[in-house]
């Protein structure tokens, strides 16, 4: 037995055609007997499609023709194949199956990422489920085919090495997103259905598969803050205005405030600069009192233009809900705000209802002065004699002023023409009187220095 083996294994060759029996099936393949030794056929090596078990391609006891693909002679085993008796099918797929060519095929498998499509035997392209539809995404692909549909697709990508092909089905219509702009121009009023809710916006169904977002923004003219799920409810339909269309983003933009006119139009002409309306005290805030004019028209009348005295707070003068008249003094129409004066519409009440003749002025504040300190004048320090600083003593200084004063005014009599010659003849007697009795004090003075010594000593 083993010598016959061994003959047989001696004349086989790789390559080489021979004829066996099936003797054994297993999941991975078929035992073929070569006349005294045992080849394996493995189920990859059967078809160049793919199968799934090796009992689709051979039964026990069939007698085939195989190829030999490899011999181990050491562990005596030998490789078989009967794919190989036929050329590989994707030798040759570019050429028979170009990118952009339109193909056809059966469905052969479904799974959760898309559709296996046999072209011809052996050769299979796979459709990804983004493949199979422009607007609908996500969707399972049992729900565009079924298995055993023949189909048509484009062929996308190849790739010979991998043996794997891309095709397309949604390729066959043209994008309905490349001719969105054309069919739907920015300021097109169109209906479509409310097919979702979020907070920053609702999503309208313009066509099956193509969306549009109305954002926060544009629900409403007035209201800033609105809340989608206040304004719209999902199913039902609304008619919108075409914003703005991203065909490469896949994007549409959507209003539902522009199919109304903006109010703010005409709110230069209602509420000019000067005039005095009515409106409605709405919120009250720390910096001043919303007054609502008209539906969606607010204005701010500022802590200051209150009243004519300092408040603190808006609650000393107004309340919410109250309703009064307010003059316009600012408007600003391209950021939306108008500025309002309660206190000004009232001066103007005041001066429309007093007579001409009884209109005074109102005087104008005015601050206190502030209360200065007069400044104290700087004594004036005078130079003492000797003998001045010794009468001061025995008689105080009160008493030597007013002796001087007295002297000065005696001297000099008011309402008293002199002559200069005699006028300068008295200075300059005066002078020498002057010197003279600085001398004569000078020596009394040593002598009562003198005196003062003697009596200090004797003490």
């Amino acid at each position: 037995m083993a010598e016959k083996k061994e003959e047989v294994l001696k004349t086989l060759e790789v390559g080489q055609l021979v004829k066996g029996v099936v003797k054994n099936i297993t999941t991975f393949g078929a035992f073929v007997d070569l006349g005294g030794v045992d080849g394996l056929l493995h189920k990859t090596d059967m078809a160049w499609k793919r199968i799934h078990h090796p009992s689709e391609i051979v039964e026990l006891g069939d007698e085939i023709e195989v190829q030999v693909i490899a011999i181990d002679i050491e562990t005596e085993k030998i490789s078989l194949g009967l794919k190989q008796k036929t050329s590989d099918p994707w030798e040759n797929v570019e050429e028979k199956y170009p990118i952009g060519s339109r193909v056809s095929g059966d469905v052969v498998n479904i799974v959760n990422y898309g559709v296996f499509v046999q072209l011809e035997e052996a050769v299979e392209g796979l459709i990804h489920v983004s493949e199979m539809a422009w607007t609908r995404r996500n969707v399972a692909p049992s729900r565009i085919v079924s298995k055993g549909d023949e189909i048509e697709a484009i062929v996308l990508e190849i790739s010979k090495e991998d043996k794997r092909i891309s095709l397309g089905i949604k390729q066959l219509q043209p994008n309905p997103w490349e001719i969105l702009e054309q069919k739907y121009p920015v300021g097109t009023k169109i209906t479509g259905r409310i097919r979702n809710l979020t907070n920053f916006g609702a999503f309208v169904e313009i066509e099956e598969g193509i969306d549009g977002l109305i954002h926060t923004s544009d629900l409403s003219w007035t209201d800033r803050g609105s809340n989608p799920q206040e304004l719209l409810k999902e199913g039902e339909e609304v008619e919108v205005v075409v914003l703005q269309i991203d065909a490469s983003e896949r994007r549409v933009s959507l209003g539902l405030k522009q199919t109304q006119p903006d109010p703010w139009d005409e709110v230069p002409e209602k509420y000019k600069v000067g005039s005095v309306v009515r409106g409605k005290i709405v919120n009250l805030t720390s910096f001043g009192a919303f007054t609502k004019l008209e539906e969606g028209i607010d204005g701010l009348i500022h802590i200051s233009e209150i009243a004519d005295r300092r408040i603190e707070r808006p609650e000393e003068v107004v309340t919410v809900g109250e309703e009064l008249d307010v003059k316009v003094i600012n408007l600003d129409a391209k950021n939306r705000r108008i500025g309002l004066s309660l206190k000004a519409a009232q001066a103007d009440q005041e001066r429309a209802s007093t007579p001409p003749e009884e209109r005074q002025e109102r005087p104008r504040r005015q601050r206190p002065a502030p209360i200065r300190e007069p400044r104290q004048p700087k004594p004036i320090e005078e130079e003492e004699t000797i003998m001045g600083a010794l009468l001061k003593q025995e008689m105080g200084k009160n008493n030597v002023d007013n002796l001087l004063n007295s002297q000065t005014s005696e001297e000099t009599p008011q309402d008293t023409e002199i002559p200069e010659e005699n006028t300068n003849t008295e200075v300059a007697e005066d002078l020498d009187n002057v010197d003279t009795s600085e001398s004569t004090e000078n020596t009394d003075a040593s002598e009562d220095v003198e005196n003062t010594d003697a009596s200090e000593d004797v003490e």
